[in-house]
């Protein structure tokens, strides 16, 4: 069946769509552990101005999700302390970054803004050990606090610029 088709059988069907399945991000069980491969990798701000990485991760190996893909954010600024600083940029090195690029990068000058520029990395696989923790404001949330460990991978290529495909989910 072409696209085409596909798409006209769809308008035709008789489906209650309030029933139809919602998208739910793929939660990583804590207690597991998975390897990632890093897909993408875009150079954002923060609401409050602060410069970061958004990783577009893929599950290649655990109990489960295999090929589910998650998304982890980290952020460089001097409020969060030299631990915490130094936490992220290891994570970011182990997911890729070589670190001496983020002091040089042009990163969006809107805060807040949901997409960035890509930003190089290294084709790099890494061991995720999955945790979370509740948001200080409102309780009811829970943000990923996920820990990163080197993970044996095969040659790596380092990508540089956008090679055209539809990045994965990422709006452009």
């Amino acid at each position: 069946m072409n696209l085409k088709d596909l798409i006209n059988s769809a308008k035709d069907a008789d489906v209650d769509v309030t029933k139809a399945p919602s998208f739910e991000e793929f939660k990583p069980k804590v207690g597991e552990n998975y390897l990632v491969k890093v897909e993408n990798v875009k150079g954002i701000v923060s609401k409050a101005g602060n410069p970061g990485l958004n990783f577009l991760l893929r599950i290649v190996d655990g109990p489960d999700g295999i090929n589910q893909t998650i998304f982890e954010s980290v952020y460089f600024t001097e409020s969060m302390g030299p631990n915490l600083l130094a936490r992220n940029l290891h994570y970011a090195s182990l997911l890729g970054v070589d670190v001496d690029d983020i002091g040089t990068f042009d990163f969006p000058a809107e805060p807040g803004a949901k997409n960035g520029e890509d930003f190089p990395f290294t084709d790099t696989v890494a061991g995720l050990e999955p945790g979370y923790r509740k948001d200080k404001q409102d309780p009811t949330k829970e943000w990923s606090n996920h820990h990163y460990v080197a993970a044996a991978s095969g040659p790596t290529t380092t990508v540089t610029s956008d090679d055209g495909d539809d990045d994965l989910g990422w709006d452009d």
